[in-house]
C-alpha cells in the first residue's frame, strides 16, 4: 500500500497503522514501529478512524489483544510515545505509569519526589493522611482539599495515582478542631 491513501483505501484500522508506520531502532531487543502521520503535542501517534481520533498505541493494543479493560493505561516499555510495536506495550494504571515514569527518570524533576519537588504544597504526612481519608472515610474530595489548603485537583492527583505515587501508606488523621469539625 500506498502512504497517505484517504480513509476509505484502507480496509481495516490494522492495514491503516502498518502502511503509516516505519521501524527505527530503539532501546528494546526488537524495533520500534513509529507512527509517521499526526503526532500529538504529547508526543502519541494518532489516527482517525471511523469518525474517532485514537493514539496509535492504544489501538495497536486493541488489535492485537482485545479491548482494553476500564480502568487501564497500554504504556510503552520502549519509552517512544509514536512507537506502537505491540511487543513494546503492556497495560497498567495510571499510578503504574506514574512509577514507570519516576523510575526512569522521565519526569520534570528526576529525583525530586514529595517534599523535595520545588512545586510541592503539601508534607508527606499530610498525603498520607489524605490517603487515609480517601480509602476510609466519605468525606468529599473537595473538603480533603480544604483541610490541607490543598486544590481539589491535587487531591484528584493522590487518589487517581498522578502524584505522590511513592506514597504507599496511610495514616489516620488528627480529629480536626472544633470549627471544622461541621465541614467533616
Amino acid at each position: 500500500m500506498e502512504r497517505g491513501h484517504s480513509l476509505e483505501y484502507y480496509e481495516t484500522l490494522g492495514d491503516k497503522l502498518h502502511a503509516n508506520c516505519v521501524e527505527v531502532n530503539g532501546p528494546l531487543h526488537s524495533k520500534c514501529l513509529i507512527w509517521t502521520r499526526v503526532i500529538t503535542s504529547s508526543g502519541y501517534g494518532q489516527v482517525r478512524w471511523g469518525g474517532n481520533r485514537i493514539l496509535v498505541h492504544r489501538a495497536s493494543w486493541e488489535i492485537h489483544n482485545g479491548p482494553i479493560p476500564e480502568g487501564m493505561c497500554v504504556l510503552h516499555s520502549c519509552d517512544n510515545p509514536p512507537c506502537c510495536n505491540v511487543d513494546h506495550l503492556f497495560l497498567g494504571t495510571q499510578g503504574d505509569n506514574m512509577t514507570d515514569m519516576v523510575m526512569k527518570g522521565r519526569h520534570e524533576y528526576p529525583g525530586m519526589p514529595g517534599e523535595d519537588h520545588p512545586n510541592a504544597t503539601l508534607t508527606e504526612r499530610q498525603v498520607l493522611e489524605i490517603k487515609w481519608l480517601l480509602a476510609n472515610s466519605s468525606v468529599p474530595t473537595t473538603r480533603i482539599a480544604g483541610r490541607y489548603n490543598a486544590t481539589k485537583h491535587a487531591v484528584y492527583d493522590i487518589k487517581y495515582g498522578r502524584s505522590w505515587v511513592h506514597v504507599t501508606e496511610t495514616i489516620k488523621p488528627e480529629p480536626v478542631k472544633a470549627a471544622m469539625d461541621r465541614r467533616f
